[in-house]
């Protein structure tokens, strides 16, 4: 063999090397990367994202949610003028619903992708047609329980404080102490009324805080909040000092994120407690 065909087979040999290795790396990446777009979301997530829609909206939600097999139907060009521009872009073949009824004519629909990138919630009425209502028309509600904070940007470690008002035409229940609302904490057993959510950017999805107690980590008495009746147009608040709960912190304080946050207040229609209703603050930001 001679000196030049000597190079020339181990410029061929290399060559293959390069090729394969690249096909190889090149066939791993995208593996990888459809990993990580493709994952599907869990039962307990897709329930989640559909209440949150529903619980903002209508101060309901869902109590369950279940996978079907799902085509478009004639209802999907309604949607998509109407109420969900993207769902025509949906092309699986699979889908969360859940759904719940108002009344004998009026229920509420919640579809979620089973990647949790397409979530579309609306009203069904099965007196008309084509039926395809606006979830804030299928709830219908003018009067409603709300909540204001004093202000919509907080520096770190400022007390936050929050109005709660009854303007619906009937008393409500909540659990408190005097005129305060309970504030949901790290101390167990405890009933409360208002929580604080933060909200994850990367997922877009509001997680619930624990407000920080010395009595989480020592021996002291705390008076059990009560179940106390608020009458229309009448007022109670809340406060957060922005401590939150964290075990490796201990009694040591430590302080909320900056971030975006909200206040969700948690009463009942009547003093029976197992049917909670919610209302949500405005957004308010921590620097």
């Amino acid at each position: 063999m001679t000196t030049k065909t000597k190079i020339l087979a181990g410029v061929l040999v290399m060559g293959i090397v390069l090729i394969g290795g690249w096909w190889i790396w090149n066939s791993y990446f995208e593996k990888i990367s459809v990993n990580k777009t493709t994952s599907e979301i869990s039962k307990e997530k897709a329930l989640k994202l559909a209440n949150q829609i529903l619980e903002e909206e209508c101060n309901l939600s869902f109590s369950q949610i279940e996978r079907i097999s799902w085509t478009k139907g004639p209802e999907v060009e309604n949607l998509k003028r109407e109420i969900c521009p993207t769902i025509d872009k949906y092309n699986k073949t699979e889908i969360w619903k859940s759904k719940i009824s108002l009344n004998d004519n009026i229920e509420i629909i919640a579809l979620v992708g089973i990647y949790g990138k397409f979530v579309c919630v609306y009203g069904l009425d099965k007196g008309a047609a084509p039926g395809i209502i606006s979830i804030d028309k299928a709830c219908g509600k003018t009067e409603k329980v709300t909540l204001s904070t004093d202000k919509t940007e907080y520096e770190q470690g400022e007390k936050i404080k929050v109005t709660i008002e009854n303007n619906l035409n009937q008393n409500i229940w909540y659990y408190g102490t005097e005129e305060y609302a309970a504030l949901y904490s790290c101390l167990e057993d405890y009933h409360y009324a208002l929580k604080v959510q933060k909200l994850a950017k990367s997922k877009g999805i509001w997680n619930d805080v624990k407000a920080h107690y010395n009595c989480c980590f020592m021996k002291c008495y705390v008076k059990a909040p009560e179940l106390k009746e608020l009458k229309p147009r009448e007022k109670i608040f809340g406060e957060w000092d922005q401590k939150v709960y964290d075990e490796e912190a201990g009694i040591d304080v430590k302080l909320a994120e900056p971030g975006k946050y909200r206040f969700v207040f948690i009463y009942y229609l009547s003093n029976n407690t197992n049917h909670p209703n919610y209302a949500y603050s405005n957004e308010f930001v921590i620097k």
